[in-house]
């Protein structure tokens, strides 16, 4: 099993950063790899616990795919106990590219106009210790693209 994190600080109420990550017709496109022409299949809504979003799109070496995603856990903007805001969702492979896919994120109010938002991703990729000499040399760098890009298209949207 591997793990990625990533996080970033944006320059929003948390409200606001739901907003556009709850909008999955909207973020998904904004939000794929440069190149990959996502086509939502499916998404279903009202998004709660067992909802599904289905993806078509260009995998790295430009052939289609399909991902199909189930929602885990999702959990609107709310205050804990300690008054602290939070929000996120985790979504899990059902069938796609990985032997298992779990993908959380977090969104946490530092304060009522910047968000933290926390990306963990644990995964499992297929073909075993090839699979693991793949992620080494190659899934593991397109993660790390792939997240730079979705914090860049976050920042965007939440300046606009």
């Amino acid at each position: 099993m591997h793990q990625a994190r990533y996080e970033l600080i944006i320059p929003a109420p948390i409200e606001r950063v739901w907003k556009f990550h709850e909008s999955a017709r909207t973020a998904l496109p904004l939000l794929a790899p440069p190149g990959s022409d996502p086509r939502l299949e499916r998404v279903d809504e009202p998004h709660k616990v067992g909802s599904k979003i289905i993806i078509n799109a260009k995998g790295p070496l430009g052939k289609r795919m399909r991902w199909v995603a189930v929602y885990e856990r999702f959990e609107p903007v709310h205050t804990s106990p300690d008054g602290t805001r939070h929000a996120g969702f985790t979504d899990i492979q059902e069938s796609g590219p990985f032997k298992s896919w779990r993908h959380s994120h977090e969104m946490t109010a530092i304060d009522a106009n910047t968000t933290r938002l926390l990306d963990t991703i644990d995964y499992e990729v297929p073909l075993g210790f090839l699979g693991n000499i793949a992620n080494t040399l190659f899934v593991k760098g397109q993660l790390d693209a792939m997240f730079k890009h979705r914090h860049a298209v976050t920042l965007r949207e939440m300046r606009s």
